[in-house]
C-alpha cells in the first residue's frame, strides 16, 4: 500500500508531458544498442595505398601508350598535309 502513495505522489510531482512520443526520455541519455556491430566509415591507410598503387601502375601503363598514339597521329596530319599540298603542286 506504501509503494502505490509513492507511486501516486511521483506521479502528481511529475506529471505526463504532452510534448510528444519522446518526451518521457528528454534530457536522459538513450543507451547505445549494437555499438559493436556499426562499422566505422571511411578508408584506412593501407586500402587507400593500394588504391593509390593500382592507380599508378595503370598510369604507367596507358601514359606510354598514349604518347605512341599522338605520335601516330602527329605524323599522319603531317602525311596529309603534305599529300594536300602534292596535290596543289600538280595543280598549278
Amino acid at each position: 500500500m506504501a509503494a502505490i502513495r509513492q507511486l501516486r505522489v511521483a506521479a502528481v510531482r511529475h506529471p505526463p508531458s504532452t510534448a510528444g512520443p519522446f518526451a518521457a526520455t528528454m534530457g536522459k541519455q538513450m543507451p547505445r544498442l549494437h555499438q559493436q556491430e556499426v562499422p566505422d566509415r571511411g578508408f584506412t591507410l593501407v586500402e587507400l595505398l593500394i588504391v593509390v598503387a593500382i592507380v599508378g601502375v595503370l598510369a604507367a601503363i596507358a601514359i606510354p601508350a598514349m604518347n605512341t598514339a599522338m605520335e601516330k597521329s602527329r605524323q599522319r596530319v603531317t602525311m596529309a598535309n603534305m599529300h594536300a599540298i602534292g596535290n596543289q603542286l600538280q595543280i598549278y
